[in-house]
């Protein structure tokens, strides 16, 4: 196995265990049994717990905004845009679930503190992206003039993560469903009502 691949085992393998045991609860002894390796090896690819989970929650991160920045250059329609980042990131957060539980629940200064990068802009990144989306719809006559942009930025992304806790892969929808209907009664709260889509928005 090579080093890169190697190296992919292990965030893998620690996303579990801090999803499990939260991160101040694992320990490096505890992603080393999980693997089946020596303590010693593994620090061969990391050089401290930190070090783990700054590679875990950065990258997925990174790459969600870079998805969301190219469909924003799309020419699909607003409310298309807005159906598509919803199920954009419902798809990363079941892709990466482990990593995403870990974000959810520890503290946003610990994972700074962890981070070579400033992990608070690239989430106001991700909001400032929502508040262009929802700018270019006001601006088309679609959306709402009198809606609080970051007010209704903050709840449709909060209702995405909500999913993290209830959401059942092997339930009754599938993910890109519960997208759909997420998106639907998000546009129905942002849309003037004469452009509420009559039909549901086709996923991508």
């Amino acid at each position: 196995m090579s080093r890169n691949a190697r190296k992919t085992e292990i965030l893998r393998t620690a996303a579990g265990v801090f999803r499990e045991k939260g991160f101040h609860g694992a320990r490096i002894q505890d992603v080393a049994d999980r693997l089946g390796m020596q303590k010693g090896s593994l620090y061969y690819y990391i050089s401290s717990k930190e070090d783990l989970l700054r590679g875990l929650v950065e990258e997925p991160i990174r790459a969600m905004n870079q998805e969301v920045r190219e469909l924003l250059d799309t020419g699909y329609a607003p409310a298309q845009k807005l159906a598509r980042v919803i199920e954009l990131h419902l798809r990363y957060f079941q892709e990466h679930r482990d990593i995403f539980g870990i974000f959810l629940r520890e503290d946003i200064e610990l994972l700074d503190q962890t981070s070579d990068s400033d992990l608070r802009a690239l989430l106001r990144t991700y909001e400032d992206y929502w508040d262009e989306l929802l700018q270019e719809g006001i601006a088309d006559g679609v959306f709402r003039e009198d809606i609080d942009r970051s007010v209704i930025t903050k709840a449709v992304i909060g209702m995405c993560n909500g999913t993290f806790t209830w959401f059942n892969p092997d339930g009754r929808y599938p993910i890109q469903e519960i997208a759909r209907l997420l998106a639907d009664f998000a546009l129905r709260g942002v849309c003037r009502e004469e452009s509420v889509p009559s039909e549901r928005i086709a996923s991508p």
